[in-house]
């Protein structure tokens, strides 16, 4: 009788615990397949960061370039405003191999000093362009007269 007794608890004892072990297989097996989607998922993720990357890398190569073009258009500009200063059509057309030189024919007094070393500048400067272009041409102005600039849109300024 006591083994009876004894041979039911062990028997509810193992089919309470098989259960158990059916419930702890079934968890186990979910946890795998929310390991498995989160994975999945992790993956997922690492893709579009990796794409987010790449159209940051290339909007910010674009904003360079277009930061690039616009300090180029800005540089023109300034040096469409110099010329522009100094020769009296503002919508003349820029030819190549034409080239404003500083003429030394005069000097003004009141600047009370001469400045050879531009001279000898500008004749080295003319020689050079004739020698790598003989069609080269050229426009003088005279040094003298051209005494400061400013830019147009304000700022810093030459002083010749």
């Amino acid at each position: 009788m006591i083994f009876e007794k004894l041979k039911k608890i062990v028997i509810a004892y193992i089919a309470n615990n098989f259960k158990l072990s059916n419930k702890l297989t079934k968890v186990n097996n979910h946890l795998g397949l929310k390991l498995t989607e989160i994975e999945k998922a992790q993956q997922v993720l690492a893709q579009k960061l990796q794409n987010l990357e790449k159209q940051m890398h290339l909007k910010l190569y674009s904003l360079d370039s277009k930061m690039q073009v616009l300090l180029r258009k800005s540089m023109e500009n300034e040096i469409f405003a110099l010329r522009n200063s100094v020769l009296p059509y503002a919508n003349l057309p820029i030819r190549p191999s034409h080239f404003l030189l500083l003429s030394y024919n005069k000097h003004i007094p009141k600047y009370s000093h001469h400045n050879l070393g531009d001279f000898i500048q500008t004749i080295a400067t003319k020689n050079a362009l004739l020698f790598l272009n003989p069609k080269t041409t050229f426009e003088f102005f005279d040094r003298d007269s051209l005494i400061s600039y400013y830019p147009v849109r304000g700022g810093g300024g030459i002083i010749l």
